[in-house]
């Protein structure tokens, strides 16, 4: 009986150690499944929004309506009547030059032509009589022609000093300066008593109530500008935002930077901005509204092909993603393929692959 109880031990015992050994050799092969570890920065999230595709522009704010105003004439400045900074209207006189030689010459030109009136109503009144002793036969036919002439010429000449008396008269004019249009004096270059010298400049004059950006547009965007098209900007010295429209566009390229430049007129009479402020805007080309929106950085290339790496339950996945539009500004994207909420693997984060645990630690 004993030897029996033995034998029965000895059977489970070796049946035991068949059994760890098999356990060991089943298991030996099998390693602890690992995790990448990640941090907040390591993935972004997906977005629904709306998000637009711009260009950005620098310029300056120029008048669109500004001029030079020069003398017509040598004269003395008799009195200058504006200084700069100063609004005038359009027809007011900025300056008087002397004008008394132009009165002289006004004169004596009204002389020369009444004169002249009176010779040709002489000649006038002897043809007149003369044409009934030429239809008589009393006078030839060459005397009558000459009193023709000799008419023709006295009116030749009434003609000629009646445009000389017009252009005295300009003359006499032109000593008076005037404002061609409503501005702003911003650079006064005579005072009393100075010689204006003819097409010397005297004033210069800006109308600040449109000003214009001068704005240059890289060439693979100037397809996709309009004329009509609106642009906001802000100012060097303030946060308001402006808004002005795009009335030009150059067809031209500038040489060396192959760019074009494109012309924004904004209207400028409430909003009193200076002529000269440097401007920083944008112009929006299109704009899409609740889409998927991404980091640019979150969006991974093979070849042509774009995906992203998804984390769904701690497991990366690899979709295939279209981008839609983008946002060089803001650096975002506008992607099909994904959802709201979705997190997306950075494309910093590298030795990730499709199938890979991973886990966000913070």
């Amino acid at each position: 009986m004993k030897k029996k109880i033995i034998f029965g031990l000895i059977a489970i015992l070796i049946i035991a150690i068949f059994a760890m050994r098999s356990y060991k050799t089943e298991h030996k092969n099998i390693v602890p499944i690992s995790e990448v570890l990640l941090n907040s920065a390591d993935t972004a999230i997906v977005k629904s929004g709306t998000i637009d595709d711009v260009i950005a522009f620098t310029g300056d704010l120029s008048p669109l309506n500004q001029s030079v105003i020069s003398s017509e004439v040598d004269a003395i400045v008799k009195k200058v009547l504006v200084r700069e900074g100063q609004l005038v209207a359009k027809g007011q006189t900025l300056a008087i030059l002397d004008n008394t030689d132009l009165l002289q010459a006004v004169s004596q030109q009204q002389a020369v032509l009444s004169s002249a009136r009176a010779k040709f109503e002489l000649d006038k009144n002897k043809l007149d009589k003369q044409k009934g002793l030429f239809d008589q036969g009393f006078i030839s036919k060459l005397a009558y022609d000459e009193l023709k002439t000799n008419t023709q010429s006295s009116q030749e000449f009434i003609n000629q000093q009646q445009a000389s008396l017009e252009r005295a008269k300009k003359q006499l004019s032109d000593t008076v300066i005037k404002a061609p249009f409503t501005g702003y004096i911003y650079q006064k270059n005579i005072d009393d008593g100075q010689l204006a010298s003819k097409n010397g400049k005297l004033f210069s004059i800006a109308n600040l109530d449109v000003l214009q950006v001068k704005a240059p547009i890289p060439g693979d965007y100037i397809n996709r500008i309009k004329v009509g098209q609106m642009a906001s900007f802000n100012v060097e010295t303030k946060s308001t935002i402006f808004f002005g429209k795009i009335t030009r566009i150059n067809p031209v390229a500038e040489i060396g930077t192959r760019s074009y430049n494109i012309y924004i007129d904004f209207d400028n009479r409430n909003a009193k901005l200076k002529a000269g402020q440097f401007v920083k805007g944008r112009i929006t080309l299109s704009t899409l509204s609740n889409t998927p929106i991404i980091s640019r950085d979150a969006i991974r290339a093979n070849g042509d092909n774009n995906y992203v790496l998804i984390l769904v339950n701690n497991t990366i996945v690899k979709k295939a993603v279209k981008v839609l539009l983008t946002n060089k500004l803001t650096n975002m994207a506008a992607i099909s393929g994904v959802k709201p909420n979705d997190v997306v693997l950075m494309s910093t984060v590298l030795s990730v692959k499709a199938g890979d645990h991973a886990k966000i630690v913070d």
